[in-house]
């Protein structure tokens, strides 16, 4: 947002000139296109991909102990091929189905492998008395393409993984190691644990950046904690992103 008010151009604007990007995971260095002044649409500057339609699960809001509201929604990758630029909108609705408060929701990594799961989630600091569903709205997602060029292949190995009382926490640590020999280095590599209850249903996640570089022959150790919101943990799957690093030309 702080890129939109910069260059006097629309939050809307500046993503469908940079489909597949994340608002909030960008990087130093990392090049986006500004589209031109107000009256200049967007794709008159370069070709706009096409949103992917995607089935996403039913939301599931948690209380919290502070009277705050998190609500999750999850994106199963069943596409054939990695996705990125994955976002809904969440809503809270009055009993005529209206909405009262909403939010959008970003993934936490950026790529999406074939296989994947992912958590799509925000929080309602101060969720409204009156609400009494909750709806998600698909926004964008986006066919991850030149991968090969904008991510190092990484290989996650796990060494622990510890439940804690009551399997409201789970503990995991290990490392992550590039396995590629390339001259490519990343700058970015983050891990993302997602926690599953019996049902397969996303009870909890939290994002981890483990390292600024990585290459061929590094590895990255990590430790990490996921807690529930509700249920009992029944497993925890990990996801891995190693951003390359671009120059600035």
């Amino acid at each position: 947002m702080g890129i939109a008010i910069r260059y006097g151009v629309s939050l809307q604007d500046l993503l469908a000139a940079n489909p597949g990007i994340n608002p909030t995971i960008l990087s130093i260095d990392q090049k986006i296109t500004i589209p031109g002044p107000e009256g200049d649409p967007a794709s008159n500057l370069l070709p706009a991909a096409t949103p992917i339609p995607l089935p996403f699960s039913e939301v599931t809001c948690f209380p919290t102990t502070t009277e705050k509201l998190w609500c999750i929604s999850a994106l199963k990758n069943h596409e054939g091929y990695p996705l990125e630029g994955v976002s809904v909108i969440i809503s809270l609705l009055n009993e005529k189905g209206e909405g009262i408060e909403s939010r959008t929701a970003y993934s936490p990594i950026n790529l999406i492998p074939e296989g994947g799961t992912i958590p799509l989630s925000v929080l309602f600091p101060i969720p409204p008395s009156g609400y009494a569903s909750v709806s998600v709205l698909p926004v964008s997602a986006y066919l991850a393409e030149n991968i090969e060029e904008r991510y190092l292949p990484l290989e996650i190995v796990r060494e622990r993984d510890a439940p804690g009382e009551g399997q409201k926490i789970w503990h995991l640590a290990g490392k992550v190691l590039s396995l590629v020999e390339d001259a490519k280095t990343a700058e970015r590599v983050s891990i993302l644990a997602i926690a599953l209850d019996k049902e397969g249903n996303i009870v909890g996640f939290r994002n981890l950046e483990i390292g600024s570089e990585l290459s061929f022959g590094d590895e990255l150790p990590f430790e990490i904690d996921v807690f529930s919101l509700g249920p009992p943990i029944e497993h925890v799957e990990i996801l891995a992103e190693a951003l390359i690093s671009f120059g600035v030309e």
